[in-house]
C-alpha cells in the first residue's frame, strides 16, 4: 500500500512538472530565430531529400524533430514544446532513479527529483527548436546506463551505450572527444572481463561498428554535398569559434524584450566562414582568421589566458532562463535567477564533497564531466546554456548536499527514510 501511495505521488509530481514546463514556455514565447531556423532547414532537408548535409549543423537533433516538422510544420511551437516537455519531465524521473541508486536514501532522491523537476533553466528551453532538452535527456539516460553497466557488465547495455555514444556528437558535436574517451573506457572494462581472445575480438568489433554507425550519415552527406570526408561538419568550426570568442565574453548579449545582437566582428567572421563554396575557399578563410586570431592573442597573451579562465565560469552562470527574450522581469526576479542558480551549484559542490568518501569513482567521473564542459567552451561563445547537460547531476548532488546540510544543522535522518518503499527506476 505504501509503495502504491509513493508511486501515485511520484506520478502526480511528474504531471505537475510537465504542466510547469508548458506554463514556462507559454509565459514568454520566444522568437523563431538563429539556430532554430538552421535546425528547421536541416529537418526539411531530411524530410525532402533523405540525405542532407550542412556546413556545421549535424543531423542528430533535426532527425529527432523531423517527424514533428513533417506533421505540423513550424507555424506553431506547441508540437515541439509538448515533445520537449515530456522528454525533460522524463529526465527528472531519471534524476530520481540515479539519486536513489547512488545514495540508497529516499529523502535526498526526492529532493534531487524536485530540484530538477521544477528547475526553470531547462524548462525555459522546451518552447524553442533547439537541441538542449534532447542533449540533457541523452546524457542523463547514458548516465543511468553507465551505472547499470559498471554493476552488471551487461552485453546489451554495452552495445546500447556504444550506439548512444556515437550518436551524442551528432546532436552536440562538442562532446565528440568525451564520447571517444568514454567509449574506450567501457570497451576496456567490458573486453578485459572476457577470457577468450576470439570473444573479445568479436564483441570489440560489434561495439566499434555500433559506435561508428551514427557517423556514417554525416560522412555520406559531406561526400555528396561537399566532396569532402568529415565525421562532423566540413566547416573549420574551431577556428571560427576561436576568432569569434575573442570578441565575445559572456555569451549572448541578452536583453529583456528583444534579442541582442552579436559583436559585428563575430558576425562578419560567421558570414565569412559560410561564404566559400569549396574546400580550398574554406581553408583560405580559416587560415586568414587563424592568423588574425594569433595576432590578437600575441598582443595580449595574459589577457587571453585570463579571458579563457573566465569563460570556464561563464557557462555556469544563469542570468536568465530563456534563450532569447525574457519579457519584463523585475530586478528581484533577475537576482533570484542568478543567486538561486549559484546556491544550487554550491550545494552540488558540497554534496559532491560529502559523497566523495563513499562514491569516489562516481564523484570523480562527474567532476571530470563538469570540467570537460568548462574546458570545451573556453574557445567558444561561452553561452550559459552550454552547461545545461550537467544540470541533472547538479540536481543529484545538490539534493544530497541539502539533505546532509540539514542533518548537520541538527535535524536527524531517520534510517533509510523509507528508501525500500519508494519507486526506483534503476533497480
Amino acid at each position: 500500500m505504501r509503495i502504491l501511495k509513493s508511486t501515485v505521488i511520484f506520478v502526480g509530481f511528474l504531471i505537475a512538472g510537465f504542466l510547469f514546463r508548458l506554463w514556462i514556455a507559454r509565459l514568454v514565447p520566444q522568437p523563431f530565430v538563429y539556430d532554430q531556423d538552421e535546425y528547421y532547414g536541416y529537418a526539411l532537408g531530411i524530410i525532402n531529400k533523405g540525405l542532407h548535409a550542412d556546413l556545421y549543423r549535424l543531423y542528430g537533433y533535426p532527425l529527432i524533430v523531423a517527424p514533428l516538422i513533417a506533421l505540423f510544420g513550424v507555424k506553431s511551437a506547441m508540437p515541439w514544446t509538448v515533445f520537449h516537455a515530456v522528454l525533460d519531465t522524463m529526465t527528472a524521473g531519471l534524476v530520481y532513479g540515479i539519486a536513489h541508486k547512488v545514495f540508497k536514501k529516499t529523502v535526498p532522491s526526492w529532493i534531487a527529483f524536485i530540484l530538477y523537476l521544477f528547475n526553470p533553466f531547462t524548462a525555459g528551453y522546451v518552447g524553442v527548436l533547439l537541441s538542449e532538452v534532447v542533449t540533457v535527456f541523452l546524457i542523463t539516460l547514458m548516465s543511468v546506463l553507465f551505472i547499470r553497466f559498471f554493476e552488471k557488465k551487461s552485453l546489451v547495455i554495452f552495445a546500447f551505450l556504444s550506439l548512444l555514444l556515437g550518436f551524442l556528437p551528432q546532436v552536440r558535436p562538442v562532446f565528440i572527444v568525451l564520447s571517444i574517451v568514454v567509449f574506450g573506457a567501457i570497451c576496456w572494462t567490458k573486453l578485459s572481463s572476457m577470457r577468450r581472445a576470439k570473444e573479445r575480438m568479436i564483441n570489440g568489433l560489434i561495439a566499434l561498428v555500433l559506435f561508428s554507425l551514427p557517423f556514417w550519415y554525416t560522412i555520406a552527406g559531406n561526400l555528396v554535398y561537399y566532396k569532402q570526408f568529415s565525421v562532423l561538419g566540413v566547416e573549420p568550426t574551431f577556428v571560427r569559434e576561436l576568432y569569434a570568442s575573442l570578441y565575445i565574453g559572456r555569451g549572448m548579449p541578452f536583453t529583456d524584450e528583444k534579442w541582442g545582437d552579436w559583436p559585428v566582428e563575430a558576425q562578419n567572421a560567421w558570414g565569412a566562414f559560410t561564404a566559400p563554396k569549396d574546400r580550398a575557399g574554406r581553408e583560405e578563410v580559416a587560415g586568414r582568421h587563424l592568423t588574425m586570431a594569433a595576432d590578437i592573442i600575441n598582443r595580449d597573451p595574459v589577457g587571453f589566458i585570463q579571458s579563457r579562465i573566465a569563460k570556464m565560469g561563464y557557462v555556469w552562470e544563469k542570468h536568465f532562463i530563456y534563450p532569447y527574450v525574457m519579457g519584463k522581469p523585475s530586478p528581484e526576479a533577475k537576482a533570484l535567477t542568478y543567486w538561486g542558480n549559484l546556491a544550487v551549484l554550491l550545494l552540488a559542490i558540497a554534496g559532491m564533497a560529502m559523497a566523495f568518501k563513499r562514491n569516489k569513482a562516481l564523484v570523480l567521473a562527474v567532476f571530470i564531466f563538469f570540467l570537460y564542459i568548462s574546458l570545451a567552451h573556453m574557445f567558444s561563445t561561452s553561452e550559459e546554456r552550454f552547461s545545461l547537460p550537467a544540470y541533472p547531476w547538479v540536481a543529484v548532488f545538490a539534493g544530497y548536499g541539502i539533505w546532509k546540510v540539514v542533518g548537520l544543522l541538527g535535524f536527524s535522518h531517520q534510517g533509510n527514510a523509507g528508501g525500500e518503499t519508494s519507486p526506483s527506476l534503476l533497480s
